[in-house]
């Protein structure tokens, strides 16, 4: 729904020939899909763990208890590799929209 009101926002600036290369509305359509991936990422962390254990922990796990950390421990990677991808197009967004009120 958000994406397609934001699809719909960036038409009407792209029609009224408001919306030039460079224009913040660009990277807030890319900030959709990587916001989408850190929600996916942040759920499938919290349905498998990691490996973040205590030392006496890691040991007791079954075969599909290390399976589950092992995704868990994958997707945190991707977790992480999200959130910065989001915070630095949130950053270049806000630059985007200063540099055009000025």
């Amino acid at each position: 729904m958000s994406f397609f009101l934001l699809y719909q926002f960036y038409c009407i600036h792209l029609e009224d020939n408001i919306c030039q290369p460079g224009c913040p509305f660009q990277s807030l359509l890319c900030l959709q899909f990587t916001f989408t991936g850190d929600v996916v990422s942040v759920n499938q962390v919290a349905v498998n763990g990691s490996n973040y254990l205590p030392p006496g922990e890691a040991e007791k796990l079954s075969t599909e208890e290390v399976k589950a950390a092992v995704w868990g421990s994958k997707m945190t990677v991707a977790l992480e590799e999200f959130q910065l991808t989001t915070t630095w197009l949130v950053k270049a967004c806000l630059l985007l929209m200063y540099s055009r009120l000025t």
